[in-house]
Protein backbone atom coordinates (compact mmCIF):
# COMPACT_ATOMS: atom_id res chain seq x y z
CA UNK A 1 0.00 0.00 0.00
CA UNK A 2 1.23 3.48 -0.56
CA UNK A 3 0.92 6.39 1.70
CA UNK A 4 1.09 9.77 0.04
CA UNK A 5 1.80 12.61 2.12
CA UNK A 6 0.24 16.09 1.99
CA UNK A 7 1.91 19.38 1.53
CA UNK A 8 0.95 20.57 5.15
CA UNK A 9 2.19 17.13 6.27
CA UNK A 10 5.25 17.92 5.14
CA UNK A 11 5.79 20.58 6.79
CA UNK A 12 4.72 19.04 10.09
CA UNK A 13 7.39 16.73 9.69
CA UNK A 14 9.96 18.76 9.05
CA UNK A 15 9.02 21.57 11.74
CA UNK A 16 9.95 18.66 14.30
CA UNK A 17 13.45 18.00 12.69
CA UNK A 18 16.58 19.71 13.82
CA UNK A 19 18.14 22.38 12.17
CA UNK A 20 21.12 20.00 11.67
CA UNK A 21 18.48 17.41 10.49
CA UNK A 22 16.95 19.44 8.10
CA UNK A 23 20.42 20.60 6.35
CA UNK A 24 21.14 16.84 6.04
CA UNK A 25 17.77 16.25 4.08
CA UNK A 26 18.28 18.93 2.29
CA UNK A 27 22.25 17.98 1.08
CA UNK A 28 20.41 14.57 0.11
CA UNK A 29 18.05 16.00 -2.11
CA UNK A 30 20.62 18.61 -3.84
CA UNK A 31 22.99 15.50 -4.08
CA UNK A 32 19.97 13.44 -4.95
CA UNK A 33 18.86 15.94 -8.13
CA UNK A 34 22.34 15.88 -9.28
CA UNK A 35 21.99 12.26 -9.53
CA UNK A 36 19.16 12.61 -11.74
CA UNK A 37 20.88 15.50 -13.80
CA UNK A 38 23.50 12.42 -14.34
CA UNK A 39 21.19 9.84 -15.36
CA UNK A 40 19.36 11.98 -17.97
CA UNK A 41 22.32 13.06 -19.41
CA UNK A 42 23.43 9.68 -19.51
CA UNK A 43 20.03 9.44 -21.44
CA UNK A 44 20.59 11.38 -23.56
CA UNK A 45 24.01 10.21 -24.57
CA UNK A 46 23.05 6.92 -25.37
CA UNK A 47 20.12 8.07 -28.15
CA UNK A 48 22.86 10.45 -29.46
CA UNK A 49 24.62 8.67 -32.69
CA UNK A 50 28.39 9.32 -33.49
CA UNK A 51 27.24 11.31 -36.34
CA UNK A 52 24.90 13.05 -34.49
CA UNK A 53 27.47 14.13 -31.96
CA UNK A 54 29.69 14.69 -34.70
CA UNK A 55 27.32 17.12 -36.44
CA UNK A 56 26.72 18.99 -32.88
CA UNK A 57 30.65 19.31 -32.59
CA UNK A 58 30.81 20.86 -36.05
CA UNK A 59 28.61 23.60 -35.04
CA UNK A 60 29.97 24.55 -32.17
CA UNK A 61 33.47 25.06 -34.04
CA UNK A 62 31.57 26.82 -36.19
CA UNK A 63 30.27 29.43 -33.92
CA UNK A 64 33.54 29.48 -31.46
CA UNK A 65 35.49 32.33 -32.87
CA UNK A 66 32.57 34.40 -33.39
CA UNK A 67 31.17 34.04 -29.73
CA UNK A 68 34.61 34.45 -28.32
CA UNK A 69 34.65 37.67 -30.17
CA UNK A 70 31.41 38.96 -28.78
CA UNK A 71 32.05 38.07 -24.85
CA UNK A 72 35.40 40.08 -25.52
CA UNK A 73 33.54 42.98 -27.03
CA UNK A 74 31.36 42.23 -24.36
CA UNK A 75 33.46 42.88 -21.83
CA UNK A 76 36.02 45.51 -23.04
CA UNK A 77 32.41 47.26 -23.10
CA UNK A 78 31.19 46.45 -20.18
CA UNK A 79 34.72 47.59 -18.26
CA UNK A 80 34.13 50.99 -20.74
CA UNK A 81 30.48 51.36 -19.62
CA UNK A 82 31.91 50.99 -15.54
CA UNK A 83 34.80 53.71 -15.92
CA UNK A 84 32.49 56.16 -17.62
CA UNK A 85 29.49 55.59 -14.93
CA UNK A 86 32.10 55.62 -12.63
CA UNK A 87 33.78 58.89 -13.80
CA UNK A 88 30.31 60.52 -14.21
CA UNK A 89 29.11 59.81 -10.57
CA UNK A 90 25.38 58.78 -11.87
CA UNK A 91 23.45 56.41 -13.08
CA UNK A 92 23.15 56.14 -16.84
CA UNK A 93 20.45 54.88 -18.77
CA UNK A 94 20.41 53.85 -22.27
CA UNK A 95 16.70 52.14 -24.34
CA UNK A 96 17.41 48.21 -23.12
CA UNK A 97 20.50 49.13 -20.23
CA UNK A 98 20.89 50.94 -16.63
CA UNK A 99 24.67 51.11 -15.48
CA UNK A 100 23.60 52.02 -12.19
CA UNK A 101 26.30 53.91 -10.03
CA UNK A 102 26.29 53.42 -6.00
CA UNK A 103 28.20 55.64 -3.81
CA UNK A 104 30.87 53.33 -1.49
CA UNK A 105 30.31 52.22 1.42
CA UNK A 106 31.02 54.15 4.56
CA UNK A 107 32.24 51.97 7.30
CA UNK A 108 33.67 52.40 10.73
CA UNK A 109 36.27 50.62 12.64
CA UNK A 110 33.54 48.86 15.26
CA UNK A 111 35.98 47.99 18.03
CA UNK A 112 37.35 51.06 18.07
CA UNK A 113 34.69 53.56 18.30
CA UNK A 114 32.48 50.77 21.08
CA UNK A 115 35.78 51.44 22.75
CA UNK A 116 35.23 54.96 22.59
CA UNK A 117 31.67 54.89 23.19
CA UNK A 118 32.25 54.01 26.60
CA UNK A 119 34.03 57.54 27.34
CA UNK A 120 31.10 58.98 25.19
CA UNK A 121 28.13 56.96 25.35
CA UNK A 122 26.11 59.70 23.26
CA UNK A 123 28.00 57.88 20.21
CA UNK A 124 25.81 54.84 20.88
CA UNK A 125 23.15 56.59 19.65
CA UNK A 126 24.40 56.52 15.86
CA UNK A 127 24.88 52.94 15.99
CA UNK A 128 22.81 50.77 13.43
CA UNK A 129 23.12 47.28 13.08
CA UNK A 130 21.13 45.38 10.14
CA UNK A 131 19.24 41.87 10.24
CA UNK A 132 21.71 39.19 9.82
CA UNK A 133 21.61 37.05 7.15
CA UNK A 134 22.37 33.25 5.76
CA UNK A 135 24.20 31.75 2.96
CA UNK A 136 24.52 28.16 2.52
CA UNK A 137 27.85 26.62 2.34
CA UNK A 138 28.77 22.97 1.38
CA UNK A 139 31.56 21.54 3.12
CA UNK A 140 34.08 19.07 1.49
Amino acid sequence: METTITENEQIDTTSRMTTEKKMEVYYTLREGLQMIDLMEQDEIDKVLTPEILAQVESIRIKWKDTKESMTNDIATLESEIKADVLAKKETINSANVMAVWVKGRTSWDGKLLEGMAKLEPKLLAAKKEGEPTVSIRFTK
